[in-house]
């Protein structure tokens, strides 16, 4: 057993979870000179060459800009990303209609930014891996706080237990949060967790003659009563798309001819765009992956020192496209807590809302 006791300035922060939110969160603390310790259970997403998981493109709108204009980096994030300003809806005869999202000759700054998640991912660990305020700890897996100690426990990724010696707790580690487990057994959570009988496939719709195969600045959506696709640009002229089925239909789509005859007579332009070898190829190295619902009756602890944000607290379906923005409001509405309790963290963890 390992103990490593980190620089006591008064408080230390231990971040659980180095995902999008995370990250950001990292980065609000340590701009008040606050030590934060961030701990991630997967390897560095920038030494990958593929990263595994989600890869569902980000919706940024404007409270999440926001947030990151906090930490002085929106203006790096939107250079990253391809603006929307409309929803364009697909018909099944291959007719579109667009549907804005607002007055944008008035206020260009209100519209949508398409942002790829392992971009935006990368982009806050190197902007949280510039503060001399911030250690990142990758592979590292939360196990239990010691609320009396002050003692955090992790397994690392070669089977290591290791102490660390923290003050307070966040846990920003998504919809199967360990932070949020470990809070249960001490404190009266009301959870609710729901698995929607929706699956969802990615699907690349890759550029066409070196050009957007369909117009670039807006979110395609083909909607089809109980399944859709939905779609968003990228900066390499592609679309990151993403099939959201029930169950029961993707385990009918067993075959290359079932697979091929339900996108002819439900999405005829994303076969046309993508191909049929590409369609058959994407279904069988492709597993749908699941969606879940969570909700909690308290982020806090009664002690006021552990906390859920981000989906470890409150989790949506990604086709709300409101997961990332509301774990970005997330960090506003702490700090601005924070600040009206002069950043007493226990007062401000509990008034925390």
């Amino acid at each position: 057993m390992l103990t490593n006791n980190l620089k006591r300035h008064s408080p230390t922060i231990a971040i659980i979870g180095g995902g999008l939110g995370g990250s950001l969160c990292a980065c609000f603390f340590a701009k008040h000179d606050f030590q934060v310790h961030l701990f991630e259970l997967r390897p560095d997403i920038r030494t990958q060459k593929t990263v595994k998981g989600r890869s569902i493109n980000m919706a940024l709108s404007r409270r999440g800009h926001d947030s990151l204009a906090y930490i002085n980096c929106a203006e790096m994030i939107a250079n990253t990303g391809v603006p929307l300003y409309a929803r364009m809806m697909h018909d099944e005869n291959g007719h579109t209609c667009a549907f804005p999202y607002g007055p944008y000759e008035k206020d260009p700054n209100h519209m949508i930014l398409s942002v790829e998640r392992d971009a935006l991912s990368k982009c806050l660990l190197d902007e949280a891996s510039k503060s001399s305020n911030i250690t990142i700890h990758f592979e590292h897996k939360f196990i239990s706080w010691n609320r009396d100690t002050k003692e955090a426990l992790f397994c690392t990724s070669s089977g290591t237990q290791v102490k660390f010696n923290v003050d307070f707790i966040i846990g920003f580690d998504g919809s199967y949060s360990s932070v949020r487990a470990a809070m249960m057994k001490t404190e009266k959570i009301n959870l609710t967790q729901e698995y929607l009988d929706l699956y969802y496939m990615e699907i690349n719709i890759p550029a066409k003659d070196g050009q957007f195969a369909m117009p670039e600045n807006y979110l395609h959506i083909w909607p089809r009563h109980k399944f859709v696709i939905i779609a968003s640009p990228n900066q390499d002229k592609s679309f990151n798309a993403t099939l959201i089925l029930p169950i029961s239909m993707f385990d009918s789509l067993s075959t290359s001819e079932e697979v091929l005859q339900f996108f002819q007579q439900y999405f005829p332009d994303v076969l046309s765009f993508i191909g049929s070898d590409e369609i058959i190829k994407t279904f069988r190295s492709s597993t749908p992956r699941p969606l879940i619902t969570i909700k909690c009756s308290t982020y806090v602890s009664s002690a006021g020192d552990m906390l859920l944000m981000g989906d470890a607290a409150h989790s949506m379906a990604p086709f709300y496209a409101q997961g990332m923005n509301a774990a970005f409001e997330d960090c506003l509405v702490l700090f601005e807590t924070l600040k009206q309790t002069n950043f007493d963290f226990q007062k401000a963890f509990i008034a925390y809302k």
